[in-house]
């Protein structure tokens, strides 16, 4: 009577998404069950839990072109903010690009040349279909995708370079590429809450985001389906100078079942490769390791042999 308990316990989050803790029913009562007292709170909490962060295998991505200051072999008829080389004045070239230093020395009008550099720039187009996903829970292909969406944009993040994300499901995520840990955090946050739906295939996503993809950049897809289909939307990106590379995951190794899509992954990396497409295969089982590593101290119960004595120990985990 009077008095107060406290109850304390903690947990591991292994599930992404958003979660609701709360209404509350504390539930009290006498040893002899002659009375019960039920007290109701209606106060509520939310939780998200992000994706886990993973260190990803070298996947040696294609950069598309675009203007900007590193040396290629193509030239760009966009004045860059660095000039690799000059030549003759013809008419029809912009005032602006004329050398006016060079110009005085050689006593004859130059401009300047400019290169086209690799552009940084990346989109991630991650595969929401329902009807390609294969396995359960944390060893799906639909969790699998989201690890290496989360990862890769992480990882580009990291080597300043603008990422995107455009993942169709069960509700339609087109975030613009942007620089800096912001944008991290922004696409995680939306990757938490992504989940498959039924309306959006591959094949289809690729034709809708084409005219708002610009020039002169890289596309990732990550995807489970053996469907060439998709194959064909990239070919007319691939003209704009937006270079692709594709993550593919192995359904069969997911559920151990022939897929309902004809062909495999090996078929399906032949049929990209011809077309100049890198891939990569993620199978079940990847060895993902944490990019960052948490540790927690929980106290276990142990039983001394002999006595029957119990001990508290105190003991660290990695989580």
């Amino acid at each position: 009577a009077y008095g107060s308990r406290h109850w304390h316990t903690q947990g591991v989050c292994r599930r992404r998404g958003l979660f609701t803790l709360g209404p509350w029913e504390l539930h009290m009562g006498d040893p002899f069950g002659l009375f019960r007292v039920i007290h109701r709170y209606s106060d509520t909490r939310t939780l998200l839990v992000y994706p886990r962060v993973m260190h990803l295998p070298s996947l040696n991505l294609p950069r598309g072109a675009a203007p900007g200051t590193s040396r290629t072999s193509q030239r760009s008829v966009e004045p860059t903010v660095a000039a690799s080389s000059v030549r003759d004045y013809v008419p029809g070239d912009a005032l602006r690009r004329i050398h006016w230093r060079i110009t005085a020395h050689r006593d004859s009008l130059m401009v300047r040349e400019f290169d086209m550099e690799p552009s940084g720039n990346l989109w991630i187009v991650l595969d929401l279909d329902r009807r390609v996903q294969a396995g359960e829970g944390q060893e799906s292909t639909e969790e699998y995708g989201v690890i290496l969406a989360a990862s890769l944009a992480a990882e580009m993040l990291r080597q300043n370079r603008a990422v995107g994300l455009v993942a169709f499901g069960q509700e339609p995520v087109f975030a613009l590429p942007q620089r800096g840990q912001a944008q991290l955090w922004r696409l995680l946050h939306l990757l938490a809450g992504v989940s498959v739906g039924p309306d959006w295939p591959l094949a289809r996503v690729l034709e809708e985001i084409s005219p708002t993809l610009g020039r002169g950049l890289t596309l990732v897809v990550i995807t489970p389906s053996l469907n060439p289909d998709w194959i064909t939307p990239l070919l007319p990106l691939m003209r704009r100078g937006i270079a692709p590379a594709a993550i593919l995951l192995d359904r069969v190794s997911f559920d151990g079942r022939e897929a309902d899509e004809p062909g495999s992954v090996t078929a399906l990396r032949g049929l990209l490769a011809e077309q100049g497409v890198p891939s990569h295969v993620i199978r079940k089982g990847f060895p993902f390791r944490p990019l960052v590593r948490y540790k927690r101290r929980r106290v276990v119960y142990k039983v001394l042999r002999g006595t029957g004595r119990v001990v508290a120990m105190e003991v660290e985990e990695e989580v």
